[in-house]
Parts: C-alpha cells; structure tokens; sequence
C-alpha cells in the first residue's frame, strides 16, 4: 500500500529539479528515485501538471504572470503566513518566476505552510525576453553575466557552502570573478560547467544542444558522455549525446554581438564597472552614495551615448581629466 502522507523532502527535489536547480548528477539520481518511488512519482507527475499549465498560460499571454504571483504573496501575507525576516527579499524578473509559484501554491495545499518556505526565494531569477537587448547582471561573488535574449539565469542571492552555482537556460557570456577556493558551476540542461575564473560563451536550451567558446583561463564540461577539459580558443559541443572539442574559429560572443545593455536594479559601480572593461574606458564615480545607488537602465552599445544618459537620467555633472579620466558627481543642490 502507497504512503500518501506528505513529504517535505519529496516537494523540495521536485521543486529543486523542475527549477533547474540540481546539478547534472542530482538530476539522474533524482529520476532514479522517481523511477522506484510510487509516492514520489506521483507528486512528480502533479507538479509536472501545474507546471506544464502555467507555462501555457505564460505562452497564451492570458494574463499577467508578475500578477499572478503577486496575488498569491498577498494572500500568504493577508493570512500572516509569512514570517519578517523573509519578507521583500526577493528581486522578479518578467514572468520567470510563476513557475516557482506554481510549485510553491502546490506545496502549500498538499503539505501546508513549510512548503511555501521551501520554495520561497532564496533564489533569483533573471529572465530575458524578445526585445533584443542583453541583460547585464552582477552575481555575489563580482562574476558578470550577459545574457542575451530568450534566456533565463537562476542563483542564490548568496553563495554558501564551497561552490558558486548558477543555472542557465539559453545562452550567457560569463567574466567569473577567479577565486580558487570555491568553483563556479553553471547547470544547463545538457551538461554542467565548471571553472575557478575564466570568460566563456554558453548556449544551450535542451539536453541535445549544448555550446561552450572559452575566451580565457580553462573549463572542465561533464555530462553523461563524460568530461572534457577545454582551454582558450577552443569549443566544447554535443553530437550524438557525446561531448566534442574543437578549435572555437572565433564565433561571435553574447558580448561581442551585443547592440543594446540592459541593466536591472543593479549598482551604478558595478555597471561602471562593466562599461569600462567592455569599451577600455576610465569612468569613475565620486562619492558612495552614488557608487552604491542601485538603478535599472538600457543604453545603446556606444560609449558617448552611455555617459550622456547616465549624466541626463540621473542629474550627474561630467568632468574629463587630461589623462581621458571621465568622472561622475552628483550635481550639488542650489540653496
């Protein structure tokens, strides 16, 4: 006879694995256990249900997912079931994270509260859309992404333990701030990547498309066709669900092809930061109010253009050293 008592461990792999939050191995090891576990492969089968429906209702455009998900929160809030300390913690992007929702009002009818706890936002989700722009986003550890459009990215807001790991959907150029201490993993679908601080160009949207560009430094890429080890100038790909190596003959990268920046409620320095390594300029900001101020902004891929909407959006006075220094002020207010 089936056990129907509800599992929080069960709902927090299910959550864990249709969030793409697993690593390549968890992943096998997880549907190994779906495989044996009656009780666990029907709670997989039913959260696999609520979320092919809101990926359908995402794509009808029958509604609003930012809203959906809101009305959910409020509820859980209006009940008191959401304790302080958790409270506004969490960054949304577009529609991401209604698939977290989905799991999440899941849970709560099938195990009550803890469920909501298990699913509920240590995690951020950076989504991407059509516009053809590319999504600027600075990790927690320094580590830069660009993300170019239809893609989805997914970490921590802090990195714990002894590894840094994120999940890609689509296609994303890393800088990985190195720290040789704690790997940076990047998770997709097709196989897991791991480097201690590099600059590389992923693409992969399912198990049988996969592309890695190693720009510097060196990568190791594992999957169930085993492990390579690729260094600069070199191209890590899949045929036949094997991993193949070849010279990268200089495919364009996600940065390389960028025509429009797009940066959300980041931090003017590190968006400072990227304008200056990405065009080889010298921008400084004065003051920490200004260095620390969080913004959200698009420019178009041209410096000139950058330093003059930084200055007209956020009334900033522009002064140019002799040395081609550019330096930032917050205009001081007439009495």
């Amino acid at each position: 006879m089936i056990n129907s008592t509800p599992n929080t461990q069960d709902y927090k792999k299910i959550s864990r694995y249709l969030c793409d939050d697993m690593l390549f191995p968890e992943r096998l090891i997880f549907l190994a256990l779906v495989a044996c576990k009656p009780r666990l492969r029907k709670n997989f089968k039913a959260a696999r249900m609520d979320m092919a429906m809101a990926d359908k209702l995402i794509s009808a455009g029958s509604y609003n997912p930012n809203v959906a998900w809101e009305k959910l929160h409020d509820r859980l809030e209006n009940e008191s079931l959401i304790p302080d300390e958790i409270r506004n913690t969490v960054t949304f992007y577009k529609g991401a994270y209604l698939k977290y929702a989905a799991i999440a009002a899941l849970a709560i009818l099938l195990i009550g509260i803890p469920g909501y706890f298990l699913f509920s936002p240590s995690r951020i989700v950076v989504e991407n859309g059509r516009d053809g722009s590319t999504m600027i986003t600075s990790l927690p550890d320094g580590t830069s992404v660009y993300l170019a459009e239809n893609s989805t990215l997914s970490y921590p807001k802090h990195f714990k333990g002894k590894l840094r790991s994120v999940t890609l959907n689509g296609e994303a150029f890393f800088e990985v701030a190195p720290n040789p201490h704690k790997p940076f993993i990047v998770n997709t679908k097709a196989a897991t990547v791991r480097v201690l601080g590099t600059t590389f160009n992923i693409k992969s949207t399912d198990s049988n498309n996969f592309e890695l560009c190693v720009v510097e430094g060196k990568v190791k890429v594992s999957s169930l066709g085993g492990d390579v080890l690729a260094t600069a100038g070199e191209r890590v790909y899949v045929r036949n669900s094997l991993l193949q190596k070849s010279i990268s003959a200089g495919q364009p990268t996600v940065k390389h092809r960028m025509t429009r920046l797009q940066f959300q409620d980041e931090r003017m320095e590190d968006i400072v930061g990227i304008i200056n390594r990405t065009y080889g300029s010298n921008i400084e900001l004065m003051g920490d109010n200004l260095r620390n101020r969080r913004i959200s902004v698009t420019f178009e891929n041209e410096l000139s253009s950058i330093v003059s909407i930084l200055s007209a959006s956020f009334n900033l006075q522009i002064e140019t050293e002799p040395d081609g220094t550019i330096v930032l002020s917050e205009k001081s207010v007439s009495p």
